[in-house]
C-alpha cells in the first residue's frame, strides 16, 4: 500500500506524493472533526444573527466557517513547507477551490438536522410547499453522487499518473462518513452509483463528443433554454402552491391588490384603491381579463412572465462579462428563492423586478444596436418601473443619464431628437392608461403612480414607526405629504435634517441588505434556519462583496456600464431605506444583480491561474 502511494507522481512536479498526501489526509480528518463535531454537534460556532425590526421579517442566521478555514490555513502552511517549490499563489488558490468544495460536502452531511431555532421567527399557518421534502432529498442525493463521481474520476486518473494533490480531497472524503457517521451505508450506495455512472460515461464519451461539439455551436440558445426551464419549473411549482391553498399573497397588501385588479377588470374604477400601486393592479387586471377572475390566473401568469427574469440576467451578464458568468448568473437567478417568490406572490415586486432589469438590459443594448424599438421599449420599461415603485426614481434618473449620454455622444442631432421622442412615446404608452383612468375619476393626473389617501400621507416616512422618521415628521419634513414644505424645512435646518435622514438610512439599510425573506420556497437554502443554510448565507454575502470588488476592477466592462449597474443598486438601497423601509421585498429588484456578482466571483475563482483565463474572461461586447 505504501509503495502504491509513494510511486504515484504529482503532475505539477516529480516530487513524491507521500508527504503531501499525509498532509491532505490529516487536513480532511481535522476539517471533518471541526465541522461535524466541534461546530455541528458541540454547537461551538461563530453565529451572526440579523433581526430586522419588522413583524413579518425572518431572522437571518449567518454562520461564519472560521474553524474550517483556520484549519485550512494551517494545512496550507504545512503543505508549502513540505513542498519543494515553495509558496505559490496560484497553487494556493487551486487548493482553496477544492477545500471550498470539501466544506460544502461536510456541511451537506449535517443537512438532516434543523438546529437554528429562533423564537423570533414569525408563525405562519401556511402549509408546507408540496413535494418540498422530496425535492430536498433529490438535491442531496444528486450532490453526493456527483461528489463521489468526481472521486472515482480522480482515482482513475491515478492509474495514468496524472493525479494532483488537491484532487485527493475527493478520494479521502470517502472516509469521513465511515469515521463520523453512525450509518454510512447510504454513502456506500452513492459510491457504487457514481462508479457505475462513470463507467457508463467512459463507454459513450467518444460517441457523445460529436453531439457535444454540435451543441457547442448552439450554446447560447442552449444556455437560455436550460435557464428558462429551470426558472419556469420552480415558478410553476410555487404558483401551484399558491393556487392549491387559495393564498392571496403572503403579504398584507395582497388582498388590496387583488380587489383593485378585479375592479379594473370589471370597469368599476371608483372601487380601486389608488394608494396601493394602482399600476400593479392594472397589470394584474390583464391576467384576470384574459384568463378569468381567479387568483390562479395571476399566480400562473406571473410565474411565466417571471421566468424571463433569469434570461434578462443572462443578457445583462453576457454584455458585462462572458458566457460563463452569464450562465452562472442566469442559473442562480432562476433558482434564487427571492426571485422565485417575487415572480409569483401578489406583490408589486413581481413585475418590478422584470421591468427594472429590462431597463438595465435595454440600456446596455444601445451600445451595439440603435433602433426605434429599443428606445420605445426602454421608455416603456422605465415608465412602468417608476409607477410600480416610486422609490426607483434615482435609479431611473441614472439610467436616463446613461441613455442620454449615449444619444448625445453617439448620435447626430436629428437622430438624437428622434430617439428622445420615441423614448417619450414609449413612456407615455406605458403610463397613459392609468393616467386616463385617474383623470376620468378625479380630474387630475397621477404623477408618481399613487393617489393621495390622507391616512397614509400623514404617516411618518417609512410607515414602520422609525424613530428618525417620527422626528422628521415632527419637523414637518414629510415627502409623502408635502415635498415643497419638506424642502423649506431642509433649508431652514440643513444639518439637523441631514443628520436625521442619515440615521434613517443607516437604521433601515441592514434590513434591506440582510433580511432573509422567501421562507416558503428556498431552493438554494433547502431549509431555513439549518446548519447548511446558515453557512450558505455567509458564502452568498461574501461572494457578493468579493464579486462587487472584482467587477469594479474588471477590464471586461467599461466604467459607464459599472456605474449603471452598481449605481442603480446603490440608488435603490438608499432611496428605499430613506423613503420607505429596509426589507427583503424592496431588495427583490436588485437580487438578479447580486446573483450576477456571485457569478462574477465564481468565474474568477474557478478560472484563476488557468491557461484559458484570459480567453474566457475577455469582453464579449466592446463599446462602439
Amino acid at each position: 500500500m505504501l509503495k502504491f502511494f509513494v510511486e504515484t507522481k504529482y503532475s505539477e512536479n516529480q516530487v513524491s506524493l507521500a508527504p503531501r498526501l499525509a498532509a491532505v489526509f490529516l487536513f480532511v480528518l481535522a476539517a471533518a472533526w471541526m465541522v461535524l463535531v466541534y461546530e455541528f454537534q458541540w454547537k461551538r460556532y461563530f453565529l451572526y444573527t440579523i433581526k430586522p425590526a419588522l413583524w413579518y421579517s425572518v431572522p437571518n442566521h449567518i454562520l461564519i466557517p472560521a474553524a474550517f478555514w483556520a484549519c485550512f490555513l494551517i494545512f496550507l502552511a504545512c503543505y508549502f513547507w513540505i513542498s519543494a517549490e515553495g509558496w505559490s499563489r496560484e497553487a494556493a488558490f487551486k487548493i482553496g477551490r477544492r477545500a471550498f468544495l470539501l466544506h460544502l460536502f461536510l456541511v451537506m452531511l449535517c443537512q438532516y438536522e434543523v438546529f437554528l431555532h429562533s423564537p423570533d421567527s414569525p408563525a405562519t399557518k401556511a402549509p408546507p410547499v408540496p413535494f418540498l421534502q422530496t425535492y430536498r432529498q433529490f438535491v442531496f442525493h444528486i450532490f453526493f453522487v456527483v461528489w463521489y463521481f468526481c472521486g472515482v474520476r480522480v482515482w482513475i486518473k491515478r492509474q495514468k499518473k496524472e493525479i494532483e494533490t488537491r484532487d485527493w480531497f475527493f478520494i479521502l472524503s470517502a472516509f469521513v462518513p465511515l469515521v463520523f457517521l453512525m450509518s454510512p451505508e447510504i454513502h456506500g450506495t452513492y459510491l457504487v452509483i457514481a462508479a457505475g455512472l462513470f463507467l457508463a460515461w467512459s463507454k459513450v464519451q467518444d460517441r457523445a463528443s460529436p453531439i457535444l461539439l454540435k451543441a457547442q455551436f448552439a450554446a447560447p440558445t442552449l444556455d437560455l433554454a436550460l435557464i428558462f426551464l429551470v426558472g419556469l419549473g420552480f415558478r410553476l411549482w410555487y404558483a401551484h402552491y399558491f393556487s392549491r391553498y387559495g393564498l392571496i399573497g403572503f403579504g398584507a397588501d395582497g388582498p388590496d391588490y387583488y380587489r383593485s385588479a378585479a375592479a379594473f377588470a370589471s370597469g368599476n374604477f371608483s372601487a380601486v384603491n389608488y394608494w396601493y400601486t394602482p399600476q400593479y393592479s392594472l397589470y394584474l387586471a390583464a391576467f384576470l381579463k384574459i384568463f378569468g377572475s381567479h387568483p390562479n390566473s395571476v399566480f400562473y401568469g406571473q410565474a411565466v412572465l417571471g421566468s424571463f427574469v433569469p434570461l434578462l440576467a443572462y443578457g445583462v451578464a453576457l454584455r458585462l462579462g462572458n458566457r460563463r458568468i452569464a450562465f452562472l448568473g442566469g442559473t442562480l437567478t432562476a433558482a434564487s428563492h427571492l426571485c422565485i417568490h417575487y415572480s409569483v406572490a401578489l406583490n408589486r415586486g413581481a413585475p418590478l423586478t422584470l421591468t427594472f432589469l429590462a431597463s438595465i438590459y435595454l440600456c446596455l443594448l444601445l451600445k451595439t444596436k440603435n433602433s426605434g424599438w429599443i428606445w420605445a421599449a426602454l421608455g416603456g420599461a422605465m415608465g412602468t418601473t417608476l409607477y410600480l415603485g416610486p422609490e426607483m426614481i434615482l435609479a431611473l434618473a441614472l439610467m436616463a443619464g446613461y441613455a442620454g449620454w449615449f444619444a448625445i455622444k453617439k448620435l447626430d442631432k436629428k437622430a438624437w431628437v428622434g430617439a428622445a421622442t420615441i423614448w417619450i412615446l414609449g413612456a407615455a404608452l406605458a403610463l397613459g392608461p392609468l393616467n386616463a383612468i385617474y383623470q376620468s375619476q378625479f380630474g387630475e393626473w397621477i404623477p408618481l403612480g399613487r393617489g393621495e389617501i390622507k391616512q397614509n400621507a400623514a404617516r411618518p416616512m417609512g410607515t414602520n414607526l422609525n424613530p428618525y422618521s417620527a422626528q422628521l415628521f415632527a419637523r414637518n419634513f414629510n415627502l409623502y405629504k408635502d415635498p415643497a414644505q419638506s424642502l423649506l424645512v431642509f433649508l431652514d435646518e440643513p444639518l439637523k435634517i441631514s443628520e436625521l435622514v442619515g440615521k434613517k438610512i443607516l437604521s433601515s439599510l441592514p434590513g434591506f441588505l440582510f433580511d432573509l425573506g422567501g421562507i416558503f420556497l428556498t431552493p438554494l437554502h433547502l431549509k431555513v434556519h439549518t446548519f447548511w443554510a446558515a453557512h450558505l448565507q455567509f458564502y452568498i454575502y461574501f461572494f457578493v462583496g468579493w464579486g462587487t470588488t472584482l467587477f469594479i476592477f474588471s477590464k471586461q466592462a467599461c466604467v459607464k456600464d459599472k456605474i449603471l449597474v452598481l449605481g442603480a443598486a446603490v440608488c435603490l438601497a438608499l432611496t428605499t431605506s430613506f423613503i420607505v423601509i429596509g426589507t427583503f421585498r424592496f431588495r427583490a429588484p436588485i437580487t438578479p444583480i447580486n446573483m450576477i456578482l456571485v457569478a462574477w466571483f465564481l468565474d474568477w475563482l474557478w478560472s484563476y491561474g488557468s491557461v484559458e483565463t484570459h480567453k474566457a474572461r475577455r469582453p464579449v461586447f466592446k463599446e462602439n
